[in-house]
């Protein structure tokens, strides 16, 4: 890093030790707190549905170039990995609306206490629901 020679490094670094500290602290999932985890995966949740949304409207635009393609395309999206993307998917969608849930009961002061525990249940919840609907797409 390169600095004037007029300004001391001693007053720079811890400026630059706290700046570095928590960006490292944002990708650092060791020693985070449940809390926190579930903020991160919320956002990453929401980023993936809105990704989602806009791949869906792009192949809804296959119907435009006739039935022969559409059919092309839903050959293809029945193998199994397309169904274990829908898996993925569906742990986004049901993880996103129960941490929804979540926030919006604990921002009226409801189960403060159990904030922790209430974490848990929606993070084993979301992948015990995704997982059932995942076989089921698969095994139907």
């Amino acid at each position: 890093m390169t600095v004037h020679p007029e300004v001391n490094n001693y007053e720079l670094e811890p400026l630059i030790k706290t700046h570095t500290n928590v960006r490292s602290r944002w990708f650092s999932v060791r020693w985070q707190k449940e809390g926190f985890l579930a903020f991160m995966l919320h956002r990453l949740t929401g980023v993936v549905l809105a990704f989602y949304l806009l791949m869906h409207l792009i192949v809804l635009r296959t119907l435009t170039y006739g039935p022969t393609a559409w059919n092309i395309f839903l050959h293809a999206i029945k193998s199994p990995i397309f169904i274990m993307l829908d898996g993925a998917l569906l742990f986004c969608l049901i993880f996103h609306g129960l941490n929804g849930i979540r926030i919006s009961v604990i921002g009226f002061n409801k189960l403060i206490k159990c904030q922790k525990a209430f974490t848990y249940v929606t993070l084993v919840l979301s992948f015990v629901l995704s997982i059932t609907g995942t076989f089921l797409l698969l095994f139907r």
